[in-house]
């Protein structure tokens, strides 16, 4: 929804996509480098698919997004290494939940007024 909203923000999010051109869109692209590779490639795959359904529907003539001139853009920031956890890793954090114990009177704040 996060990635939606980017859209939504845009220029192109308050035009009607039969209305939209292929300037707008490669605008809109270029305009969106400041986010990850990740958040990107999401924009861009749901515009795919916004005019593909726009295109199945018959809503738009000509599908826009499978121009050639329109190319899912690159960030301009570094992409981060993100590593999973070791099996060992996942193994005591599970167990460690396993184990957790809620702090004795934690969810008890709403007692009935007799006490009980």
């Amino acid at each position: 929804m996060a990635n939606l909203g980017i859209i939504e923000r845009s220029l192109i999010g308050d035009i009607p996509i039969i209305e939209v051109t292929e300037r707008q869109l490669e605008f809109f692209l270029c305009s969106i480098t400041n986010y990850s590779n990740s958040v990107i490639g999401k924009v861009y795959q749901q515009l795919r698919v916004a005019f593909m359904i726009a295109a199945d529907k018959r809503i738009v003539s000509n599908n826009l997004m499978l121009s050639r001139n329109l190319r899912c853009p690159k960030s301009d920031k570094k992409d981060k290494k993100v590593s999973a956890f070791t099996e060992e890793e996942q193994n005591k954090l599970i167990r460690g939940l396993k184990e957790y114990k809620v702090p004795k009177n934690r969810n008890n704040c709403f007692k009935k007024l007799d006490g009980t």
